[in-house]
């Protein structure tokens, strides 16, 4: 006997809701993802002056590896959430807006002064986010 199952592969439409709207305005990266059905590998619809992992309309720092696939191919679903929020909750609070964003500037301090103690191949890198957060401040209080 046939059965009327709800295939597994569906698309699945996502919307905003009260629980997104809060986060939103909290700044709360976890609780935007949770809220929105956001998986770990896509990029958030907060703002990128309050995340590295957030979008802007005209875009942030390349991604150079070759991991970034799946990054990449949501930062139009990212874009159209943060659209969407801003056209019904307008922006995030400024106040947590700029703790979040200078908790993520100090998390790249740190980054840097751990790889320079450690003599990290990767401090290009970081010294290059931490240039990016330290303008994405100044554009955020000019």
């Amino acid at each position: 006997m046939p059965t009327r199952r709800t295939p597994t592969r569906r698309k699945v439409r996502r919307r905003i809701n009260a629980q997104a709207i809060e986060a939103w305005k909290r700044c709360d990266y976890q609780g935007l993802h949770l809220a929105l059905g956001v998986a770990p590998w896509e990029q958030s619809p907060l703002p990128e002056e309050v995340t590295a992992l957030g979008v802007s309309e005209h875009g942030g720092p390349a991604r150079t590896d070759n991991r970034a696939e799946l990054w990449d191919a949501s930062w139009q679903q990212a874009i159209e959430f943060q659209r969407q929020l801003y056209e019904v909750a307008g922006p995030p609070d400024i106040e947590a807006l700029r703790r979040e964003y200078t908790k993520s500037l100090e998390d790249a301090r740190e980054m840097v002064a751990w790889a320079q103690q450690s003599g990290s191949e990767r401090l290009g890198t970081y010294l290059v986010e931490l240039d990016h957060r330290e303008r994405l401040l100044e554009r955020l209080l000019g």
